[in-house]
């Protein structure tokens, strides 16, 4: 079984809001996989009187609403937000919705011919980078990436790939993930192929037994999660050669099934993160993985973590081991967390309605 889809979309489309997720969302801003339903009042409140009493993990600064029924992705950069509104119709464009950290916004229109299978949304030096993964029963379309420019909004660059393609960037660098197993460094202006490295097999990949997580950069070094529920391994590889570094089996049995399935990290620090957390050294050594009660998804901040967990609902600030160290409680999160300095932006409800939630992590 592919990593982490027994249960969720988290790796595909983590930052997706649907229908049944958000049923009632109604949209306008208050100043950035699936998400559950929300939970009745009194159930939260129950459930955060049963917690361990903590300091306030982030202060909610606002909620960005948006039209009901539609997908979006999100990400962040220099402190600003970026939102993918991606219509529920067959309609072949997207609305833009930039969100800039003095609260400014602006809002445009993107032609693009598949927008419902637009799946990833990275930020990178030359803008931000949106990619697909199409559906081989539902169109015969070629994946394709494209750049669309902080400032203007505009589309920049587009490239096609024969699957589904996840991007990061650090520095004037970028590299993607490939559905067919590979992963390649690319050009981050014009997306061309500079150079590709095979983790998995194109037959593994082509028959989804195994899949390649999006990647990540830190440490000096890129990291990606290949392989399934029965054999998954970390890649580290050379940031520019792609040569193999090592490979670390990861633990992906009993109650760490599906537990570790994506990869968080930055300059300093790499983590394994999922419903556990695992710390990795400079040569692709796993620390003792920690459960985390609840845990949805974690990202690299300062010299810990920040996470959203889902029982019950709250935004975390976790130590280097992976310990929860302060907590604020809200109504729903899902899996969908985007950090830039000190802002943060998730896929929820803060007592605001549903949406995208501004939150302040000093």
């Amino acid at each position: 079984m592919p990593i982490g889809r027994s249960h969720r979309r988290a790796l595909r489309r983590p930052v997706g809001l649907t229908a049944a997720t958000f049923a009632v969302l109604g949209l306008a801003l208050g100043i950035a996989g699936a998400v559950g339903a929300p939970r009745p009042a009194a159930d939260q409140r129950h459930l955060a009187r049963s917690a361990p009493r903590l300091p306030a993990a982030a202060k909610i600064l606002g909620t960005l609403r948006l039209p009901p029924r539609q997908t979006v992705l999100f990400a962040a950069r220099e402190r600003s937000l970026l939102v993918l509104v991606i219509p529920s119709s067959a309609r072949r464009s997207v609305e833009l919705v930039r969100v800039r950290a003095d609260g400014v916004i602006a809002r445009r229109g993107l032609a693009i011919d598949q927008p419902g299978f637009l799946d990833d949304l990275s930020p990178g030096v030359d803008g931000f980078y949106a990619g697909t993964a199409v559906i081989k029963r539902l169109s015969k379309r070629r994946n394709e990436l494209i750049r669309i420019d902080q400032r203007t909004l505009r589309l920049r660059a587009r490239a096609t790939f024969p699957a589904s393609v996840r991007t990061v960037g650090a520095g004037n660098r970028l590299w993607a993930t490939i559905g067919d197993g590979r992963v390649a460094r690319l050009d981050p202006r014009t997306l061309a192929v500079k150079a590709s490295r095979r983790v998995l097999s194109a037959r593994a990949a082509a028959s989804g037994a195994a899949t390649v997580s999006k990647p990540a950069y830190g440490l000096g070094g890129v990291w990606v999660l290949a392989g399934n529920a029965r054999k998954l391994e970390l890649v580290h590889l050379d940031p520019a050669t792609l040569a193999v570094r090592s490979r670390a089996r990861v633990p992906s049995g009993g109650r760490l099934a599906q537990a570790l399935h994506d990869v968080s990290a930055d300059s300093r620090h790499v983590y394994l993160v999922g419903g556990a957390i695992a710390r990795v050294d400079r040569r692709g050594r796993l620390g003792r993985p920690l459960l985390v009660p609840g845990l949805e998804t974690a990202v690299v901040y300062g010299g810990g973590l920040v996470g959203l967990t889902a029982e019950p609902a709250a935004i975390v600030r976790l130590d280097a081991a992976g310990r929860v160290v302060a907590r604020t409680p809200v109504r729903d999160a899902g899996a969908a967390l985007a950090v830039s300095g000190d802002d943060a932006w998730f896929a929820g409800n803060a007592g605001h309605g549903n949406g995208i939630v501004h939150l302040r992590l000093r």
